[in-house]
């Protein structure tokens, strides 16, 4: 069984190409398994790209592990294609979703941005308020 792996040397990511299981595990990120490899690539990252610095004398150290996980949100819908980046944070336990810290998704297009907005959260802290003095702003 082969495996595909992007790797961009600018930011010393690499990316691991997933089929994702949504059906099979909540949240849709696999578990590592029980493959050291595997379960050693899942784990954290001391310094995500382009979050911090890991280079001495101007060259990185470390790779970033992220997955580049990919599925379809209705099976045979080639229009329901899914695709984003995550960084994990532990290996999992079969049947408990994967903890991520990281997650991007890619919009149709290949961009990040295309939408503008974001998913937000049921979460009731509203940690941004903003006051916006409408007779200022009119044009």
């Amino acid at each position: 069984m082969g495996e595909t792996y992007l790797y961009q040397p600018e930011l010393s990511a690499r990316l691991r190409v997933l089929k994702e299981r949504r059906r099979s595990y909540p949240g849709g990120v696999p578990v590592a398994g029980r493959n050291p490899t595997r379960r050693k690539y899942w784990m954290p990252h001391p310094v995500l790209p382009g979050l911090g610095d890991s280079r001495e004398n101007g060259k990185f150290i470390d790779v970033a592990n992220l997955l580049l996980c990919w599925d379809f949100e209705t099976e045979g819908d080639l229009e329901s294609f899914q695709l984003r980046v995550v960084h994990t944070t532990e290996p999992g336990h079969y049947g408990d979703a994967v903890r991520c810290n990281f997650e991007i998704g890619i919009e149709p297009g290949g961009g990040i941005f295309e939408y503008r907005s974001f998913a937000g959260s049921d979460d009731p802290v509203d940690f941004f308020n903003i006051h916006i003095d409408k007779d200022e702003n009119e044009a």
